[in-house]
């Protein structure tokens, strides 16, 4: 007699599956960043009748004394924020005066200023800084007959209210601007070094 077997049923592994719920995600507001606020320009100066840019040296053995009477100066300035102040002054050449005839007619031509070329010196600077008790160094550039080249401007300063008072005076190198040619471009009658001198008034905000 034979036996009859039965297969038994073999259980299957149970996968067990997690289920997530679903996820809402929300935007993200992106940052927005203010703008920079924009630094607060110093004011300008007005520069009074009275002002003056004259120069000191001497031609051929005797002194002269000579200024500018026609000149410009877009100033502006404010101590407490010096290094952003800027300055730039255009002098017109032609408008030369020694009280001499002589060198008033003979500055403005092309052995001196050629004036006819270039009518205007001007000297720009946007770095003042103060050196203390009233002084500041402005540096920036000078250009006369087409040469520019660098020039440091020492001055006194005298703020009240809105008005000021300045004085700065500087030696220049007449000879590196080419100012003097020919017979002139020696320096046994008239030096290289000229004195410059600048005194100015000036109102705020007008």
């Amino acid at each position: 007699m034979s036996a009859e077997t039965t297969a038994k049923p073999v259980p299957m592994p149970f996968r067990v599956v997690a289920v997530v719920p679903a996820v809402r995600l929300k935007p993200v507001a992106t940052p927005t960043s203010s703008p920079a606020p924009v630094p607060a320009q110093p004011p300008r100066w007005t520069v009074r009748k009275g002002s003056s840019i004259t120069f000191d040296t001497v031609w051929s053995g005797g002194p002269v004394h000579g200024g500018f009477t026609r000149w410009t100066a877009d100033i502006r300035f404010d101590p407490a924020a010096s290094g952003a102040s800027t300055v730039a002054v255009t002098v017109d050449m032609a408008s030369v005066t020694t009280g001499a005839t002589e060198q008033e007619s003979a500055l403005p031509s092309e052995e001196w200023f050629a004036s006819a070329l270039h009518p205007t010196a001007v000297f720009k600077s946007a770095d003042i800084q103060a050196a203390g008790n009233g002084i500041y160094l402005a540096r920036g550039t000078l250009t006369p007959r087409g040469r520019t080249l660098p020039l440091s401007l020492p001055f006194q300063l005298s703020i009240g209210g809105s008005r000021a008072s300045m004085q700065g005076s500087v030696s220049i190198d007449r000879t590196a601007f080419a100012v003097g040619q020919g017979e002139w471009a020696s320096t046994a009658d008239l030096p290289a070094m000229v004195k410059v001198v600048v005194m100015l008034k000036a109102d705020k905000g007008r």
